[in-house]
């Protein structure tokens, strides 16, 4: 909990210490003309607080993860199909890009296995790729392919017990919710549920964006999505 990052549209990453974000947050008046109508949302402005700004990708940031063993480990993963690999020195608030794991499609989203061992990277080919990882000695291999979508992968979740069940879900742009289980022994892949009860073929909407979540006790999956339905500004939550 020591740091937060963000990806903008610039090809940035915006990292601010946690506890210093939080201390500005706790800190500034009740009054404060950046409070926004919703009594439980702010718009801060950040400008007065220390940032590190991390640059290498030269396309929009599209998913960020930090190593829940290596501290300070940062990945980013951009449209310009790179998962970059990243060291933030706690001490001189900096960064230095340590490796680099480069696809050959634009990645849309991705997620690392809660012992590092696996990233799970969704690309605009349709398909999610399972990379084997060997961070000391900085090997990425493609050790299998989910080719079960039609359409640009959106959102990928990880089940919170995936080390026992192997589960992750997946969904597309145009609505498509597969549920996979991922054998780490042998590295195979097996359909568990896959539906386009969700694709939205009706209206022929103007996608904007789809995520999906996993409840904490395995038992439920969220959808939402943004989108556009003649001019109008629509969000579902399924």
């Amino acid at each position: 909990e020591q740091f937060i990052a963000f990806g903008d549209s610039k090809n940035k990453i915006n990292i601010y210490n946690y506890q210093i974000l939080m201390h500005f947050y706790s800190t500034k008046p009740t009054d404060s003309p950046l409070q926004a109508n919703d009594a439980n949302c702010y718009l801060v402005n950040t400008i007065s607080i220390p940032k590190l700004v991390l640059e290498y990708h030269t396309m929009p940031i599209s998913a960020l993860h930090f190593s829940s063993l290596k501290q300070n480990t940062l990945l980013s993963s951009a449209y310009d199909a790179l998962i970059l690999i990243w060291n933030i020195n706690a001490d001189s608030f900096s960064g230095e890009k340590v490796g680099e794991i480069p696809l050959k499609h634009e990645i849309t989203d991705f997620v690392l296995y809660p012992d590092d061992t696996y990233i799970l990277a969704g690309c605009t080919d349709n398909n999610i790729y399972i990379i084997k990882t060997d961070f000391d000695n900085k090997t990425f291999d493609i050790v299998n392919v989910l080719i079960s979508h039609e359409s640009i992968i959106s959102s990928i979740v990880l089940d919170p017990f995936i080390e026992t069940t192997g589960r992750f879900a997946s969904l597309s742009d145009k609505g498509r919710l597969v549920i996979t289980s991922f054998n780490t022994k042998d590295n195979i892949l097996s359909i568990l549920f896959n539906d386009d009860d969700l694709v939205n073929i009706k209206h022929k909407c103007n996608l904007q964006s789809k995520k999906i979540d996993w409840s904490f006790d395995g038992r439920w999956i969220v959808s939402v999505d943004h989108h556009q339905i003649r001019k109008q500004s629509l969000l579902h939550a399924r």
